[in-house]
Parts: C-alpha cells; sequence; structure tokens
C-alpha cells in the first residue's frame, strides 16, 4: 500500500538490453587515466584502478575509487566484470573455449572444447556442443494487499492459479502464506514469504532459499519488500528536486544492499537467480528521453535498478517488453480498492522479477483486472497492485550439501555473532563452524568454534542444520571479544573438512567522526550534511533537534540513515521525521551510530529567513 508516500531520483542512462549488450572492446571503455589535475564534464570517461569511470557532473581532484553511490564517479556499467551478463547468444563468428555458455534457439549449450562455427544445433553425442539439462519455470511476483483478503481471498488464489506460477514471491502476506500455499497444494517458506509447486530448501540464508526443480537440482530465489514511505514518484509530482529524491533513495539501497553481495556471488557460481519483489520504486528503463513527458519531463537513473543492472540482474519484464512507450505496464495501482483512483495519483511499474546467472528470458506478463496494461486478466481483481509472471528456460544446479551464512553482514564489538548452518545429509556430531580472520592461514588455530549439535566446545548430537552463537557466554576457548576487521566462518565436516565458508566485518566504534554543516541556513530550504569517519554500520543516522533539547527526550525533527557509508553526503528536507520545514531559530545535527542515540558527533547550525 501506499498512503501518504514519498521518497526518490537521479538522471540520464543509455539502455543496453542484456542479451544485446556489447562487449567491452565494442563499447567505449578505453579512457586516459584519471589525473588530480585534470577537469571532468558529464559523460567524460577515466580508466583508474583497473575500472572504467564516468563522471555524473563537472568535477576536479575528486577520486573516482572514493565515489559512493550518490557522488560525481560512477562505473561504466557495460565496462565492468562485477557481474555475468546473460548467457550470450551463439554467433557463428565467436570462438568458444572448453566450459564456455551459450544460448541459440531457445536452449542452453556448453562447449567441451575450443570451436569456432559450428552450430550447436548439429552438435550430437560426440560432438563440441552439449545440451545442458533445463527446466522451464513460470516465476511470479504478486503482492496480494494486506494478506489478500481486501476484495476476495478465492481470488487471489485464482490469480496464481490463472498465472500457472511455479514460483512466486509474495508481499505483503499478513499470515496468511501457508493459507495461500494450503489452497494451491504449494510449499511455503517464510524466509522469503515465497510459496512453489516445488520443495524448497531453506539453508539459513537471509536473502534467499533454495528451489528443488528436481530431485537434487536447484535454482536460488530471493523476494523483497522494500520500504513504501518515502516515495520517490509522489515527490517528483511534489516537485522535490532530483538531488533530494536521489537522497532518499540511500534507504533503499541500503535495504538491498546484502543482496547486492550474496546474490551476485550465486549467479558468479553458475547459480541460476531469480529475484521477485515490491521494490517500491520504479525503473531506469522506464524513465527515459523517450517516456519523460508522462514522467513529469524528467530522466531519472533509479540507483536500485541502475545497480542491478550494472551486477548483471536482467529485469525480465523489459527483456520482452522492451519499449516502455508502447507497453508502460504499471503495477501500481489498479486502485485502492481497484477502480477507486485518486486524481494526482502517479501510475508507475514498480513490482519486478529480475534474472542472473544461466537462464533465458522467454515471456513475461502483467496479471490483473481487465484493462490496457494486462494480460492475464481477471474480472474481480484482488489487489491494489498488479502482478507480473515471467517464464524461463532455466539450467539449476546441484543441492547445496552445506551452508554456513552471517545473521547479519556487520557486528559491533562485543556483540553476539549468530551463524546459521545447514547440512544436505549425514551431519556429523563432529561438524564444527569456526572463524578465522579473512584471507588468513587455516593452518593456524581458529579464532573462534563451536561443534553444530551443541553450540560449545564439546560434541553433542548431529544436527542437519540450526544457529551457533558465538558470545561471551559461549565461548570456552578462543579471543573474544573479535576486534574490528574482517572475518570468514567456514563449515568443518567432522572437524576437519573444509566446506561452506562466508565473510563478515566485525565494526569498532568510531572516536574521529565529524559533520560539515554550513553554521547557516536558510528557512525552507534542504540542510546538507557532509560527514566523514562514520562506523560503516548501515544503520548509522544523523538527526536535528531543537539546540536545548535532549536527544534522549524528544524525537529528531528531522533524520538520514548515512547507509554504511563512512563519508558522503545527504540532504535533510523532512522526508523523514516529524517537521517538514525547520522554523527560524538554533538546531544542534547529531550523528548516531548503528540506529541508537549513542552520540558520535554533532554541530550546531542556525535557521534564518532570508
Amino acid at each position: 500500500m501506499k498512503r501518504f508516500m514519498q521518497v526518490i531520483l537521479a538522471a540520464l542512462f543509455v539502455i543496453v538490453p542484456f542479451n544485446q549488450m556489447a562487449n567491452a572492446e565494442e563499447a567505449n571503455c578505453e579512457a586516459d587515466e584519471w589525473s588530480e589535475e585534470s577537469t571532468y564534464t558529464e559523460g567524460d570517461r577515466v580508466s583508474y584502478d583497473g575500472e572504467i569511470y564516468e563522471a555524473k557532473w563537472w568535477t576536479q581532484g575528486e577520486n573516482p575509487n572514493d565515489s559512493g553511490e550518490w557522488d560525481v564517479w560512477k562505473v561504466a556499467s557495460e565496462c565492468t566484470n562485477d557481474g555475468e551478463e546473460s548467457l550470450p547468444v551463439w554467433s557463428e563468428q565467436d570462438t568458444y573455449e572448453d566450459g564456455d555458455r551459450v544460448q541459440h534457439e531457445g536452449t542452453i549449450y556448453e562447449a567441451k572444447w575450443w570451436t569456432q562455427g559450428e552450430n550447436p544445433d548439429d552438435s550430437g553425442e560426440w560432438d563440441v556442443w552439449e545440451k545442458i539439462d533445463q527446466h522451464e519455470l513460470r516465476v511470479m511476483s504478486f503482492n496480494i494487499w494486506l494478506g489478500g483478503e481486501e476484495v476476495s481471498f478465492d481470488e487471489t488464489v485464482r490469480a496464481v492459479e490463472e498465472a500457472d506460477a511455479d514460483i512466486v514471491g509474495v508481499q505483503e502476506e499478513s499470515g496468511n502464506l501457508d493459507r495461500l500455499a494450503d489452497e494451491l497444494g504449494y510449499y511455503a517458506d517464510h524466509n522469503q514469504e515465497i510459496i512453489s509447486r516445488y520443495p524448497i530448501i531453506d539453508v539459513g540464508h537471509p536473502d534467499y532459499v533454495y528451489v528443488e526443480v528436481e530431485p537434487d537440482e536447484v535454482v536460488a530465489v530471493s523476494n523483497v519488500h522494500l520500504l513504501h514511505d518515502p516515495y520517490g514518484p509522489y515527490d517528483i509530482r511534489d516537485e522535490f528536486t532530483v538531488e533530494q529524491v536521489i537522497g532518499n533513495e540511500r534507504h533503499h539501497m541500503m535495504e538491498m544492499r546484502s543482496r547486492f553481495d550474496s546474490l551476485t556471488e550465486l549467479q558468479k557460481d553458475d547459480v541460476p537467480v531469480f529475484l521477485t519483489g515490491d521494490f517500491n520504486v520504479p525503473s531506469h528503463l522506464d524513465w527515459t528521453e523517450e517516456t519523460k513527458e508522462d514522467n513529469f519531463n524528467t530522466v531519472v537513473e533509479w540507483p536500485v535498478s541502475m545497480h542491478l543492472d550494472d551486477l548483471g540482474f536482467r529485469d525480465s519484464y523489459r527483456e520482452i517488453n522492451e519499449s516502455p512507450l508502447e507497453f508502460p505496464s504499471y503495477t501500481w495501482t489498479p486502485g485502492d480498492p481497484p477502480g477507486d483512483i485518486n486524481d494526482d495519483e502517479v501510475h508507475d511499474r514498480i513490482d519486478f522479477i529480475y534474472a542472473a546467472g544461466p537462464s533465458i528470458t522467454e515471456n513475461s506478463e502483467v496479471v490483473a483486472e481487465v484493462g490496457p496494461y494486462s494480460d492475464i486478466e481477471l474480472e474481480n481483481w484482488p489487489s491494489d497492485h498488479r502482478a507480473v509472471v515471467s517464464t524461463f528456460t532455466s539450467d539449476s544446479v546441484s543441492a547445496p550439501e552445506a551452508e554456513v551464512s552471517p545473521s547479519q553482514m556487520e557486528y559491533e564489538v562485543g556483540e553476539t555473532i549468530d551463524m546459521n548452518f545447514y547440512v544436505d545429509e549425514q551431519p556429523s556430531e563432529k561438524d564444527q563452524v569456526a572463524i578465522y580472520p579473512k584471507d588468513g592461514d587455516r593452518d593456524e588455530d581458529p579464532l573462534l568454534w563451536n561443534y553444530t549439535g551443541s553450540n560449545n566446545q564439546e560434541p553433542g548430537e548431529a544436527k542437519q542444520e540450526g544457529t551457533i552463537s558465538f558470545g561471551e557466554d559461549s565461548i570456552a576457548a578462543g579471543e573474544w571479544p573479535l576486534p574490528a576487521g574482517e572475518y570468514e566462518a567456514v563449515f568443518l565436516a567432522d572437524g576437519d573438512e573444509e566446506g561452506a565458508s562466508t565473510s563478515f566485518e566485525v565494526l569498532a566504534s568510531s572516536e574521529s567522526a565529524t559533520l560539515n554543516v554550513e553554521p547557516e541556513q536558510k528557512h525552507g530550504e534542504p540542510v546538507k550534511v557532509e560527514w566523514e569517519d562514520a562506523t560503516g554500520f548501515p544503520n548509522d543516522w544523523v538527526g536535528i533537534y531543537p539546540i536545548d533539547e535532549s536527544p534522549d527526550d524528544i524525537s529528531s525533527l528531522q533524520w538520514q540513515y548515512l547507509g554504511g557509508d563512512r563519508e558522503g553526503s545527504l540532504l535533510l528536507d523532512g522526508s523523514w521525521g516529524d517537521t517538514d520545514v525547520l522554523e527560524p531559530g538554533e538546531y544542534r545535527i547529531y550523528m548516531f551510530e548503528n540506529e541508537g542515540h549513542d552520540i558520535l558527533t554533532s554541530t550546531e547550525i542556525t535557521v534564518v529567513d532570508e
């Protein structure tokens, strides 16, 4: 739902469909080395530390390596290798080596040795191309609106049936996920709030589960429902600046931060990944020069979709329906309730199915009420969102034998460290989870370790899955607390055979944090806040208070998260907080640590009439 929403924005992007993406040699990926003395303007490209960067506006002396999501430099997406592109289409002119994969006529093939010009269709058992076993999957993203009962739960069930979905990422399940799965005869998982006609393997990772598309063969599925407030398209309608809206987008970027890392690692391992969700933010593929007349005369590089694009994730709907003018396909909103639409409503496409890794998008459709935006129509549509269903031809990988994952990406010094573990078969009472310095010598003793069956250093019963907690009360031997730094947790089968591993970070409080804010601010204008040496926790934040009030006694008038950036800038403009506009007077801006009220630093400002 989107009552009283606000948020987001950015600039301009050259759209390159993934299945037709030029390689680095064909793209403009040659550039001079960055120079601190040179000046650069919008669109200029430089080479620095192995990457190609593009300037978003005029700049001099700003190091590309230090540029975050909101700064002047961005990585040229077609020149980066952070993510894996969609499987290339076989070409008679291209050369391929052992292990290279291509798609041809809707089928995935893998080369067994060097080849050029040999058509995969003509390849037999003893020839160069091997046909990869594939699965047809229909994946759906469906915000069912407050448990699916606002209009009719029966119609919510029918929507999934009409979509013929195999896997559904559900948002706003409101306690009805099991009920929906039972009505359909599906499996349900509350970790990611998905239902599936295939079994679900939950390995305890906070960002994804596996769906077993055939025995011991899996794909990975992740599902999100990002913050609905503030909401960027409403802010643009209400004449917020692009800079303000983009500043607010750090909240969505922060929510996606862990998935950007974990899902990219999966696709690098050739795991097919499907990401569904109500993102509550549009796509840069829809806010283009071509569509700006329909978008408040604004072209926008929405950061979440841009970053997913950079990482190799494909917007499945736009793969099939490329033109946003011909296929606007707004998923927000058919009405709240359906048919009841405010005069100033802003319609947009905010429900997505992204795919990465070895899969081919065959089709993508909107499921909704009878009307111009729908491909699969229901007379009595039950939600305030339209749904999306995409058809894929997908590879699969072997089900994981073991996994270990942290409950969060960062921990404070002295905070209990929780590690989730999963063993596919034959767990042992001697299975352990051990913690080492990242990239440290594994021949050395671990810093911390516990048996999975006992959560201490005495063997217990064999367990297939669970959580190990490393803390002051559960450590019999080892270093505690862990000092600030980067670490790896490793699953040790039978106590000595290394299996799955994962990384995490321990962060310390900052004693050198600084805020840089102009001491005099004009009434009615946003307050620009620059900071350095924050802790790096995603929930470090800044807030404004009257000069004579304590943060322990009242709520902040305006506030923003720092989004995990140790340095950067943001605008305090009333999007978050109890006060839209600061009245003339004296105020203090505080930087707080990790969602709490531990003060890292502060500074004073005065708001004056113009």
